[in-house]
């Protein structure tokens, strides 16, 4: 019988004033989907539009830098007219992006020209692309050292 991957006791929790409000398990693999994820599989249909526009909005790599920047500094804003400098792009082409970003509400306008990460835009950008970042990376080293081993076990067989 041919071995599968599998990562080991990997998770995702949600902790909120040191207790765990929400957690998911990540090595069900090849059971997948467990109940746990199942149900929680079912949950996003009620939530595929906000999603899309989320999932739409760091999609690209000019908006995800333009997010990166705000998220850089605290309270940070941006007028429209920096965007085009910094980013060296044109007005519709920025005027569109600030629109995507602010539909999934990543952004608000603070007045006259204005952007800046909205309160819930930082935490969904942070969460997403941390929680994305250090899970990739820890399934690549599981996976990695998975494929070592196997490698190193054939080898000695050989």
């Amino acid at each position: 019988m041919k071995e599968t991957w599998c990562p080991k006791v990997l998770k995702l929790q949600l902790v909120r004033e040191g207790r765990v409000v929400w957690e998911i398990p990540l090595d069900d693999y090849p059971e997948l989907p467990s109940p746990t994820v199942k149900r929680e599989l079912d949950a996003i249909e009620d939530e595929l539009e906000k999603l899309e526009a989320l999932f739409d909005s760091l999609s690209n790599s000019t908006r995800l830098r333009m997010l990166l920047k705000l998220a850089r500094e605290p309270r940070a804003e941006m007028c429209f007219s920096d965007f085009m400098k910094e980013f060296e792009l044109n007005q519709k082409t920025v005027n569109e992006f600030l629109k995507n970003m602010r539909e999934a509400s990543l952004i608000d306008k603070k007045g006259r020209g204005r952007y800046a990460l909205s309160s819930v835009g930082f935490t969904s950008f942070l969460t997403t692309i941390l929680a994305t970042r250090h899970v990739m990376r820890e399934l690549e080293h599981d996976f990695f050292a998975y494929d070592l081993r196997k490698h190193l076990e054939s080898d000695a067989e050989e």
